[in-house]
């Protein structure tokens, strides 16, 4: 099996990119591990992530969202479930995915992985609300990813 992170959003909106730079974070740690990830940075563009999928992954779509409490809140839902939550605006880039991946015919499992954002607007940068908590949300994705990984049984090399 391999595992696949997906990163989605747009990186000149502000927090809509904050998937992009956590992929950046988790791709140093990598360097520093032998765990076997492959990391796309597919921004919007989905059949390029689409032509990085393929039957038998297990595949993590790490995007921002609406859903949460709090700024920063970490939001799971497998591929699976998603099929009935595909009319919600929230996780727009989301859905677009998976519609593709529907329609590809694509056997793949997976987890999507959403960052509840604060703002989007014309800016390189996040907002302060997720700029003060990037590395507790990198930790707790790169955690999320890795147990998941282990309960599957992935091996490390």
């Amino acid at each position: 099996m391999r595992f696949k992170l997906i990163a989605i959003g747009n990186i000149l909106m502000g927090d809509d990119g904050v998937a992009l730079k956590i992929v950046d974070c988790i791709e140093e740690r990598l360097k520093l591990s032998s765990f076997d990830l492959t990391c796309v940075k597919a921004e919007t563009d989905f059949d390029f992530a689409l032509d990085h999928i393929e039957d038998g992954d297990y595949v993590f779509i790490l995007d921002s969202t609406s859903l949460g409490e709090y700024y920063g809140q970490i939001t799971l839902l497998s591929l699976q479930d998603a099929k009935r939550y595909c009319d919600n605006v929230e996780l727009i880039h989301n859905f677009s995915l998976i519609s593709l991946i529907n329609k590809a015919d694509v056997n793949v499992n997976g987890t999507i992985i959403g960052i509840k954002i604060a703002k989007v607007s014309f800016d390189l940068e996040l907002s302060e609300e997720l700029k003060k908590k990037f590395n507790a949300i990198c930790n707790e994705v790169y955690s999320i990813i890795e147990s998941q990984c282990m309960r599957l049984g992935e091996s490390y090399a």
